[in-house]
């Protein structure tokens, strides 16, 4: 990044704005001193560079969910259709559209930033490293289009879920992320979390008291269907999902507090999931078998993490053991992709099918909680890392639980559309999550 601060620390000045020509100035007189740089040093150099602002790059990101989610959405509304507007947004909604779109913006705020040159190399470097990228999934979409046209597709498929293939792997992808968890756990983690045991008990509490009412309140509040309102508050009574593991133990979260509060909420629910969407939705019953689910918890998050944690405290000051640590978080965004692409694949086209009144419901129902939930570990006093575990613990309900319910209580059967709002969770949920951990990463 800085090759000229190499010895000897001869640099050409009008190459640097006047801020970071002052952390310069200060690392020469380090350097006359005959002082070590250290790499806050260079932190500060950086930090002193003229980037365009946390909105503009997030916009670059953002611009292209928001023309394909509008796309989404004007195709929803019988009134625009046919207008010059739901066209226009048809037009630029377009994946390949909306992408250009947001690439222009880059190359922009790139533009408005550096010199021609400088643009020009950069842009250079990223066409070389993404080159490859867009050759092998051109390639993979072209061999896709052959497979799928030859009706070779349909035959792997049908083969793949005849021998359950699908319900194999997602248990032992999420066994890995686990294991991928337990690695970076130490007893020094336990130690801090059995300081503060009743953490969990709060996190339990704020699950089971913030997400049902919450429900309940955004559905008189919205004034939702019979069939909708009952999705939506069996969404907010069901525990936490395995998946707010995998993103607290990404954001830089208490991983051994998540893994606790996704275990407690757990074994709760079978009395607490029916209890309160008894209270809240009018007397309606579910049935919940508990020991399957408390099995599925031990055998896919508490055995892994725990095997990760015994191999952590028994090699971690090996030099191999260490470099394997490092792979593992890139392994686990792996893996949460491979669940996430999962999960829309089964329940997307219900995701981009419901009407707004219903993804709106789901926003406030999952964004609230996120926000609730933060504010819940903020007024007991928890630390940054779990006031970050306890908001995506909180916001991030097991909606594929709720969309089993939902499918298979007879109750339900009369309202089908309270599976369908229960699945937009279940999308949405994996999404947002993912963004949010992404944030608290950054920030």
């Amino acid at each position: 990044k800085y090759p000229d601060l190499v010895v000897p620390y001869e640099i050409d000045r009008s190459k640097y704005s006047e801020s970071q020509l002052k952390v310069l100035d200060r690392i020469q007189e380090k350097q006359s001193r005959n002082e070590d740089l250290a790499t806050e040093d260079f932190a500060d150099l950086l930090a002193a560079e003229k980037l365009p602002s946390a909105f503009l790059s997030f916009a670059t990101l953002l611009v292209p969910i928001v023309l394909i989610f509008a796309n989404t959405l004007v195709g929803q509304i019988g009134a625009l259709q046919g207008t010059a507007f739901a066209e226009c947004v048809k037009f630029l909604g377009q994946p390949v559209m909306a992408l250009f779109i947001s690439l222009c913006m880059g190359a922009f705020l790139l533009c408005a930033e550096y010199d021609r040159k400088t643009c020009v190399d950069l842009m250079q470097e990223a066409c070389r490293d993404a080159g490859p990228i867009v050759f092998i999934t051109a390639a993979g979409g072209a061999l896709g289009a052959v497979i799928n046209a030859t009706g070779a597709a349909k035959m792997m498929a049908d083969a793949i879920v005849a021998a359950g293939v699908p319900g194999i792997l997602v248990p032992i992808i999420i066994g890995v992320i686990m294991f991928s968890m337990g690695l970076t756990l130490t007893t020094e983690d336990f130690k801090i979390l059995a300081q503060r045991p009743f953490d969990i008990c709060i996190g339990a509490i704020a699950q089971y008291l913030i997400m049902p009412f919450l429900a309940f309140f955004i559905t008189k509040l919205l004034h939702l269907p019979t069939g909708i309102a009952l999705g939506l508050i069996l969404v907010g009574c069901c525990p936490g999902g395995v998946s707010s593991n995998i993103m607290s133990y990404l954001c830089g979260g208490d991983v051994a507090f998540s893994v606790g509060m996704t275990t407690v909420s757990t074994i709760l629910s079978p009395v607490m999931t029916p209890l309160m969407v008894s209270l809240l939705a009018s007397g309606a019953k579910i049935t919940i078998h508990g020991l399957p689910m408390f099995v599925s918890i031990i055998e896919t998050v508490i055995v892994p993490v725990a095997i990760g944690f015994v191999l952590n405290y028994a090699l971690g000051k090996n030099k191999t053991f260490k470099e394997l640590q490092k792979v593992m978080p890139g392994g686990a965004g792996l893996g949460l992709a491979c669940v996430v692409g999962g999960v829309i694949s089964s329940q997307g086209s219900k995701f981009f099918q419901s009407g707004a009144v219903i993804f709106i419901a789901v926003l406030l129902h999952n964004g609230l909680g996120y926000f609730l939930g933060y504010c819940a570990g903020r007024l007991t006093g928890m630390n940054t890392a779990k006031k970050r575990t306890i908001s995506i613990e909180v916001g991030m309900q097991n909606a594929g639980l709720a969309t089993n319910l939902a499918t298979t209580t007879a109750q339900f059967a009369s309202t089908p559309e309270s599976a369908i709002i229960c699945a937009v969770s279940c999308v949405w949920h994996s999404i947002s999550g993912t963004l949010l951990a992404g944030l608290f990463a950054q920030y």
